[in-house]
């Protein structure tokens, strides 16, 4: 996958905000309502082209389809799955409840949960495994593909990439009724998804796994502590690896989070005890929620963790669970140089911050990570694309800083970059690089963002 080298690349997490016509032919389809497929498809085909347009006019890099035919990051590959039925009971599962977070402060979340887009509270359809589990999705995911780059073709932008879900969360979604084990279920679902993941990046592009379930899992399980839940994660990580079996690592790129939640969020697993579990998975990058009062100082756990030789981080670093765009911040964080303040709680670009610690080469910036829904956001609906705007003006001035100074020295192999602004120093063996000298904004922001 492409990696920073004379600046710092812009992504996001995957899933955008669907237009309101296109969000009720979703609805419809997550009730099991019949919809004109033939209309829905080629309405899904112009969302994906005016959404990756207006990411590329964002200035974003790395684009993706904002998922925008999809029901949901983890309901989506129902469809796509033998053996996957709505549950004949048409039973609702809500597990926020019982987690660490609603015990704590019910009496908040009870007044969260009256609030009209209200994110994560409602009710979902129970789906269940009734029988072998097998891949059949081949055609929905060629048109995702083909959308996709189609929308792509012609645009600023470095490259695409697709999320898919990791077999832990299907599990957690759609209850075992048909293997003997849960662990022989777990298996036959990253046997079936697999087949989706090889697809991806068969067809040119960057594989997401999502999966914020490895983040989640302990505030939504209470009687689970630290070392429980680690143990639990241990074990979903050996199963997503082998659904990932060889598959190369620089075409695939991890993320995790803690949900779209809006509240107190003090129960929230801390990266350290996860970033360990977290390395071990087959990826060339590993994305994850930076941008909140609750995680955005973890960024100092990376100066005592030694990121793995051609491994990149995506740290979310612009805030999509807000319709807050921008507030000017001190020096010591992320600054616009004409005074757009960006939505940026993460510090790119202090002493000591990941890009000091890491190198640049090594850092992707995101929006940050959280799967917002098609309607239940709380969201205005063209409030992320503000805030990849945003992504973009933030890692300007911080490319610009960190491109100037001293890179750290990198173990492997090193990215490429151009003559003109790749310099071998004569001492060690690290490179220095330089952004363009007097540049002003507008022409610095045009090789940023197109």
């Amino acid at each position: 996958m492409q990696r920073s080298t004379d600046r710092i690349l812009t992504t996001h997490a995957g899933s955008l905000p669907r237009d309101d016509d296109l969000g009720a032919l979703i609805r419809k389809k997550a009730l099991s309502e019949a919809v004109d497929e033939p209309a829905f498809a080629a309405r899904v085909t112009t969302a994906v082209a005016d959404v990756v347009g207006r990411q590329a006019e964002a200035g974003i890099d790395i684009v993706a389809d904002g998922e925008q035919g999809r029901v949901g990051f983890i309901p989506y590959v129902n469809e796509r799955l033998s053996g996957i039925e709505p549950s004949p009971n048409v039973e609702a599962a809500n597990y926020w409840a019982l987690s660490r977070e609603y015990q704590a402060f019910p009496v908040f979340y009870a007044w969260a949960s009256s609030q009209a887009g209200a994110a994560g509270v409602a009710g979902r359809t129970r789906w269940v495994c009734s029988g072998p589990v097998s891949y059949k999705g081949h055609a929905a995911l060629q048109r995702d593909i083909d959308n996709l780059k189609a929308a792509m073709a012609g645009k600023n932008v470095a490259e695409g990439f697709m999320p898919a879900v990791s077999p832990s969360n299907l599990a957690n979604w759609n209850r075992n009724e048909h293997y003997k084990t849960d662990e022989d279920y777990l298996v036959a679902l990253a046997e079936a998804l697999h087949e989706e993941y090889r697809a991806i990046i068969d067809a040119g592009l960057v594989l997401q796994i999502d999966d914020p379930l490895l983040a989640s899992y302990y505030v939504m399980h209470p009687e689970a502590d630290i070392d429980a839940c680690r143990k639990w994660a241990a074990h979903r990580i050996e199963i997503l690896n082998h659904a990932l079996r060889s598959l190369p690592p620089d075409r695939i790129r991890y993320h995790t989070c803690y949900s779209i939640n809006i509240g107190p969020r003090v129960h929230d697993m801390e990266l350290k005890n996860l970033v360990d579990l977290m390395l071990k998975i087959n990826a060339g990058a590993y994305s994850f929620e930076a941008a909140n009062p609750r995680h955005e100082h973890e960024w100092k756990v990376w100066e005592n963790v030694k990121l793995p030789a051609g491994k990149s981080l995506i740290p979310g670093v612009i805030t999509h669970s807000s319709n807050i765009v921008g507030i000017r911040l001190p020096h010591t964080h992320c600054s616009d140089a004409e005074g757009e303040p960006p939505a940026c709680r993460y510090p790119l670009n202090p002493p000591r911050s990941p890009v000091r610690v890491l190198g640049p080469i090594r850092l992707s910036a995101s929006r940050r990570n959280g799967k917002p829904t098609p309607t239940r956001s709380g969201v205005n609906s063209r409030r992320p694309l503000r805030s990849a705007r945003s992504t973009a003006s933030t890692s300007t001035p911080a490319s610009t800083s960190a491109m100037s100074a001293p890179m750290p020295c990198l173990p492997g192999k090193r990215s490429t970059a151009s003559k003109s602004s790749r310099v071998r120093s004569a001492s060690s063996s690290c490179w220095s690089r330089s952004a363009p000298s007097g540049a002003a904004r507008g022409s610095w922001s045009r090789t940023l963002t197109g």
